[in-house]
């Protein structure tokens, strides 16, 4: 507890710019009927949350009972919400009676910015680079600004009346991973936790490919001494699933010793079955062994 709790003091600090309205504010949902898919076991619903984010929402067949709901956070797909992954991976969590809601990150579906010189889209990951850059001069962060969304995001599924708002989780890949990190740490209404594709420890991560992309870091957290792995060990005990392939670019070995490093800590719970780890030979991202 007294390790939670200096985490949390630093962690207070990284997100100091944090504001608390933003646990507060219910998003608008304007509903694109004409994009309505029905069929035998669900509905999606494309969907508007303040007519400004574009997202999916999965709604399974209708129960007596509240629903469990997952907020999917897509990692830096062009097509965002809509590419293949993110729509089996919510498929699979609606057919087992979760409503699902899919938002575009920044830059990604249909929020992808045109470069007017080649009229071409910019690529996420650049896109969200150049962004960090530009918030940074500004004394701002574009984390901060994704934050903010995934914030709103989980106030509009708490608040539908079909939702059992005691039963939300985050699963994230890759850059959507990292959301549900920053996510998890910050907001106790997030249940349980899944991490694909992105958790490693910071020495590993830079001594094999450098700094992530603008997205996936804060100006500060050096500066606070944060590993990767305390934004998890405030949401201990709560359920955490972390997935990962031994091909992928994330350090497999820096995986392992955070993963363990976090075992302990559910150890001294008396909880380590809420600490899962799974991991394949796969390459970076959901495979149909870890959508499973």
């Amino acid at each position: 507890r007294k390790y939670q709790n200096n985490i949390h003091e630093q962690i207070h600090l990284t997100f100091k710019a944090v504001d608390r309205d933003w646990f507060r504010h219910i998003p608008t949902a304007t509903i694109q009927n004409d994009s309505t898919i029905k069929n035998k076991q669900f509905h999606r619903l494309s969907i508007y949350l303040d007519n400004d984010i574009p997202a999916h929402l999965y709604i399974p067949q209708p129960t007596k009972q509240k629903q469990p709901a997952i907020l999917l956070l897509p990692g830096h797909e062009k097509e965002g919400k809509s590419a293949t992954t993110y729509r089996l991976t919510a498929e699979s969590f609606v057919n087992k009676g979760f409503i699902v809601l899919v938002p575009d990150p920044i830059g990604q579906g249909e929020r992808t910015v045109i470069d007017s010189t080649t009229n071409k889209a910019i690529r996420a990951t650049t896109l969200h680079t150049i962004m960090q850059h530009a918030c940074i001069e500004s004394g701002e962060n574009l984390a901060l600004f994704q934050l903010k969304e995934n914030l709103h995001a989980v106030n509009f599924l708490s608040n539908l009346p079909f939702v059992d708002k005691n039963a939300i989780g985050v699963f994230g890949n890759s850059g959507g991973g990292t959301m549900a990190t920053f996510l998890s740490a910050i907001d106790k209404r997030i249940k349980a936790v899944a991490c694909c594709s992105w958790f490693t420890r910071r020495q590993n991560m830079y001594h094999r490919y450098g700094v992530d992309d603008g997205c996936q870091w804060w100006s500060n957290e050096l500066k606070n001494k944060l590993e990767i792995s305390d934004y998890y060990h405030i949401a201990v005990p709560r359920p955490l699933l972390i997935l990962s392939g031994t091909k992928d670019f994330i350090n497999y070995q820096g995986t392992c010793l955070a993963t363990e490093e976090l075992r302990l800590a559910y150890q001294l719970f008396n909880l380590p079955e809420n600490l899962t780890f799974f991991s394949n030979s796969s390459k970076h991202g959901i495979d149909n062994q870890k959508r499973e």
